[in-house]
């Protein structure tokens, strides 16, 4: 629970979620060509969806998008924090927001030229350009609008045998400020969410969701990432799924890095790492 009322949007924030989807000219929507990253597939099923995708908005437009999804979840008190951290001790932490977008939207930053993957195509560097320009927008957002004070689910982890396993073993008081620093640019990232975390419980909606894309959903069309090959797995092409969940599955992540004693902050896999293997494979 809040423990203070959350604060207004602000004037700023409203003029960039007003900004107008799909007429704003893309720094990017000329770099990546058709061939490059069709619909072809999509089309053959969903008419709709693949001209959805083929004039999807500009990059700019889509962080004002994210952030008018944020608001509105604040609004709604309708989004969830976690904390985790380096081996279950709570002292070097790291926060964990997370907030849904409708499921054209959650499409749009990850599946369209203008999306969120589409820049880590065009190069690592622009990936991670992208990254710290919608954590920035973003983190502003919670810095703004959260009270001082929060309620976060409190999450332990254990991983054996390449597999991560998470337990809800309650709640722990975290600072905004904490939050804040925590999901800085330069040590955040953002994706689709993998685990829900509800009071409570942990719900795995990213297996469903990609296992789903991978039964049911056409693909992209992209040779680069069609080649890719899942080191662990051998399967090829992973990074073609494009899942299209329902709006209880619509979720985005946003994780922070943790903060160490020293000052400095860390991540599970660092930055650049990350952007090399979305850059390559289309996922991480």
């Amino acid at each position: 629970m809040m423990k203070a009322a959350l604060l207004e949007i602000s004037e700023s924030e409203r003029r960039i979620a007003a900004r107008p989807v799909g007429l704003l000219p893309s720094r990017n929507m000329n770099r990546i060509d058709p061939h490059d990253w069709g619909f072809e597939k999509i089309r053959a099923v969903d008419e709709g969806r693949a001209a959805w995708l083929e004039s999807a908005g500009s990059c700019d437009a889509l962080v004002g998008v994210l952030v008018k999804a944020l608001n509105e979840a604040i609004n709604r008190r309708d989004f969830r924090i976690a904390v985790d951290s380096r081996n279950n001790a709570f002292v070097e932490r790291r926060s964990i927001v997370q907030f849904q977008m409708l499921p054209r939207y959650y499409d749009w930053f990850f599946s369209a030229r203008t999306g969120y993957r589409a820049q880590f195509w065009i190069n690592p560097a622009a990936g991670r350009a992208f990254n710290s320009e919608i954590m920035r927008s973003l983190a502003d957002v919670l810095a703004r609008r959260l009270p001082a004070m929060l309620t976060a689910q409190r999450i332990e982890v254990r991983t054996g045998d390449g597999v991560r396993q998470e337990e809800d073993t309650g709640t722990i008081e975290i600072p905004c400020e904490e939050i804040a620093r925590s999901l800085a640019p330069d040590r955040a990232k953002i994706w689709i969410a993998e685990r829900l975390y509800s009071s409570g419980r942990i719900d795995e909606i990213g297996l469903t969701v990609l296992s789903d894309a991978a039964r049911n959903n056409a693909n992209l069309s992209n040779p680069k990432w069609a080649e890719a090959i899942n080191p662990k797995t051998g399967e090829k092409g992973e990074g073609l799924r494009a899942p299209t969940p329902g709006p209880e599955e619509s979720w985005l992540d946003l994780k922070g890095g943790f903060l160490l004693v020293n000052g400095e902050s860390a991540q599970i896999k660092p930055q650049d790492e990350r952007a090399e293997q979305i850059n390559e494979r289309g996922w991480t």
